[in-house]
């Protein structure tokens, strides 16, 4: 088996660069608790596994060929993150309108929920299908197993988000310590709204 192991790593690093729906869920957990923001992390990359089982099994790339099953995908993560971001400025609206300290209720809640927003924003990421249709194969070779290439390089990219996501949450972390007033917390969920609904609408708008 003869994968270019440095070229598929500098294409992981790349992509885990570039700023998405994933970072931003990532990042305003982490500013609320530290464990908040390991498990959207988790969330995330359980929400990969799902998609690199899919192309162990071949389905990525029949969805990759199928443009109505994408769109569908599409529009359904479309929709969510308008959902979420809709969801997070209103909470900063109400949060302004009626200040209050988190209790320990509402705190477990947003612990629970870090692993499900991080999850679900992930699995209805259609990029994340195209990256293992598309950009993973062209590190398979054709005379080894390919499901067993793509669970090896799948797992990898997996692990590897990790290393990127512990700096977002240490830095999360950081900053939600420094910030923790509720003016802050405020500005912290309409700016990852506003985000989350924007990347949501920007699917939307460019789904064909």
């Amino acid at each position: 088996m003869s994968i270019n192991w440095s070229a598929f790593f500098a294409v992981l690093v790349v992509a885990y660069l570039i700023p998405g729906p994933d970072l931003a869920v990532i990042l305003r957990q982490a500013t609320r608790t530290l464990r908040s923001g390991l498990l959207a992390a988790v969330g995330a990359q359980s929400g990969l596994c799902v998609h690199m089982l899919l192309a162990v099994v071949g389905l990525s790339a029949v969805l990759a060929r199928h443009p109505d099953a994408l769109i569908t995908i599409r529009i359904i993560g479309g929709l969510y993150l308008v959902w979420l971001g809709a969801s997070l400025a209103w909470k900063a609206r109400n949060l302004m309108a009626a200040p209050r300290d988190e209790d320990e209720s509402t705190r477990a809640d947003t612990v629970r929920g870090a692993f499900m927003q991080g999850f679900l924003t992930n699995v209805t990421n259609p990029k994340a299908i195209l990256f293992f249709a598309s950009v993973l194969p062209q590190f398979i070779s054709p005379e080894a197993s390919i499901a067993g290439q793509t669970l090896l390089l799948g797992a990898i990219d997996v692990v590897f988000g990790f290393l990127p996501w512990t700096v977002v949450i240490v830095l999360g972390d950081r900053l939600g310590r420094r910030m923790s007033s509720l003016r802050f917390q405020a500005w912290r969920d309409r700016a990852t709204g506003t985000a989350l609904a924007g990347v949501g609408c920007t699917v939307l708008a460019t789904t064909r």
